[in-house]
């Protein structure tokens, strides 16, 4: 890896924690799926 390779710009982004909590539940990280789905709920 070099550590000197330029990286491009990324904007601003906005967290999807429902798709991010399917994600994780469909690789059986089901802690944090749970974890991601509060996190979910609290963002309504």
């Amino acid at each position: 890896m070099d550590a000197s390779a330029p990286l491009p710009r990324l904007g601003d982004q906005t967290p999807r924690w429902a798709e991010a909590a399917a994600l994780a539940r469909d690789w059986a990280l089901n802690a944090l799926a749970k974890r991601l789905e509060q996190r979910a709920r609290l963002a309504k």
